[in-house]
């Protein structure tokens, strides 16, 4: 068995993904970077209890719509995390860039909504499971 994923790896690898999208699109890697969360449900497919949390809670449309979020709290949002049991992470996360407001690039994150431990997560031949860079 691997070594424990945690938030900072996560944090890690979104970060990845947000430099590769920048540099692919000759822009300048810097810190001012915001987010904008979005949930995808996934109809048709089976929810846990913690799945449906997420929803209701720190990824509801009234926690998410018409804001934006530094680094730091876009990763406590996403992640589900509790003393009781390890953190469950998104299967996927695809990432686009959407421009730039007040000097910060913002980044659209397009969450899946089915929470599952680090060994399901996807898109790990990218390098930074769960993300993925979605081009303009």
């Amino acid at each position: 068995m691997g070594e424990q994923f945690s938030k900072m790896d996560f944090k890690n690898n979104l970060l990845k993904t947000v430099e590769k999208i920048l540099l692919n699109m000759g822009l300048t890697v810097n810190n001012n970077i915001k987010f904008s969360i979005k949930a995808n449900l996934e109809p048709n497919k089976k929810h846990t209890s913690i799945d449906d949390l997420m929803r209701l809670w720190p990824l509801s449309e009234k926690n998410t719509q018409n804001r934006y979020f530094d680094v730091d709290k876009a990763i406590t949002l996403i992640v589900f995390s509790d003393q009781k049991y390890p953190s469950k992470f998104p299967l996927w996360v695809n990432v686009s860039y959407q421009g730039v407001i007040d000097s910060c690039y913002i980044f659209l994150l397009e969450v899946s909504l089915r929470y599952r431990s680090q060994s399901l997560m996807h898109n790990k031949e990218t390098g930074h499971p769960p993300f993925k860079a979605i081009f303009p």
